[in-house]
């Protein structure tokens, strides 16, 4: 299809670094947009290169903000700019909703373009009813959508007992594919990988390192694995460290950092499983990764994770803060190596059959088809 005769997108949204959830759906997003019906324009409001600074009320986010407001103003009524959708986030703290919520009005009150805004989280409903008279401005906003996209059946139902007239749908994500061949993993004991951006508690980080000296009391051939970074206003690294210590599990841990491109493909090459015990969860990509490296995972029954893991079949569940049983669990695991093959070459295959980043292209594609048929 010719671009004149395709409909036109306009792309509110923020780029890696840092390199988290929505950022990164957004960058395999818009590098693998092929349509034939849609065309994406990008207006990029990227700004904050700080994980831990993201949501936050700081001088930086004000003026990337202030200055978001003025482009966008510019881009509608003093250029004309015309599009059939908008598409853009909307997030899950105060500050961002605000930002959020002021991109949505402009966009309302200066163009006649539908506006469909993703949701890339797990706990809207939480964060709206302790927003207190803050929820009358949330409520508004989500009134003036025209579509909401979450990751999740599960997720849906947040926002429809808040906005009940607005249509809410879902779109699983999905990552580019790797060609890497899942064979002949050579790896010194067997390999516990917990890799998050950024290490939290509500990740479940403090659950992990607690059940580390629990494990190898039963296999001492355990290796966990920490992917990401510590920051010491969210861990405590002099807590960590005298953990460690007491229990004298120094050998049997590696804190290995940030890790991107090949050297974080290796960490998924070289683990045996992958846990996210996280608090809270929307679709997290670290398990999408997981899976397409052939893993078994061991997830909490938080956000969509119970959409994408069934218990017993393609990995194992766990409710939040639940110890014993994540340590029965990677116990077990380590003990059972033609199970955990298994369940990994499941997960491979699941993966490339529903998890690609066409296949998050593709949803995304039909969602814009149910606004264009309301038309």
């Amino acid at each position: 299809m010719n671009n004149n005769s395709k409909k036109s997108i306009l792309y509110i949204t923020t780029f890696p670094p840092p390199y988290h959830g929505p950022n990164m759906d957004s960058h395999n997003l818009v590098s693998n947009w092929d349509s034939s019906n849609y065309s994406l324009k990008i207006f990029d409001i990227s700004g904050n290169k700080e994980a831990d600074k993201i949501g936050k009320f700081t001088l930086n986010n004000i003026l990337v903000t202030l200055k978001s407001i003025f482009r966008l103003i510019y881009h509608f009524v003093f250029k004309n700019r015309k599009y059939d959708i908008v598409f853009a986030y909307i997030n899950q703290n105060r500050w961002a909703i605000l930002r959020d919520g002021i991109f949505i009005l402009i966009v309302r009150f200066t163009t006649k373009a539908k506006i469909v805004c993703r949701y890339p989280a797990g706990g809207f409903s939480d964060f709206y009813n302790n927003s207190g008279i803050f929820k009358i401005y949330i409520k508004k906003i989500l009134l003036r959508l025209d579509m909401i996209i979450t990751e999740g059946q599960i997720i849906n139902e947040q926002f429809k007992s808040i906005v009940s007239s607005v249509d809410v749908v879902s779109a699983h994500i999905g990552i580019p594919s790797n060609n890497v061949k899942i064979v002949n993993k050579n790896k010194t004991g067997f390999q516990v990988l917990y890799i998050i951006g950024q290490h939290r508690k509500e990740k479940g980080f403090w659950d992990l390192l607690y059940c580390i000296p629990k494990v190898i009391s039963r296999n001492p051939n355990v290796i966990f694995n920490f992917v990401g970074d510590i920051n010491d206003r969210l861990i405590s690294k002099k807590n960590v460290q005298r953990f460690i210590k007491r229990h004298n599990i120094e050998e049997f841990i590696d804190f290995q950092g940030v890790k991107y491109g090949d050297e974080k493909d290796l960490c998924y090459q070289t683990a045996s499983i992958m846990t996210l015990p996280s608090y809270t969860e929307g679709f997290p990509t670290s398990i999408l990764e997981g899976m397409s490296f052939g893993l078994p995972i061991i997830a909490t029954r938080v956000g969509v994770i119970p959409e994408i893991i069934k218990d017993e079949v393609n990995g194992y569940l766990l409710n939040p803060g639940d110890r014993i049983k994540l340590i029965e669990l990677i116990s077990f695991l380590s003990m059972n190596h033609d199970l955990v093959e298994k369940i990994g070459n499941k997960n491979r295959e699941y993966f490339l059959k529903s998890f690609t980043i066409q296949d998050f292209c593709r949803r995304i594609e039909a969602c814009f088809d149910l606004i264009e048929l309301e038309n």
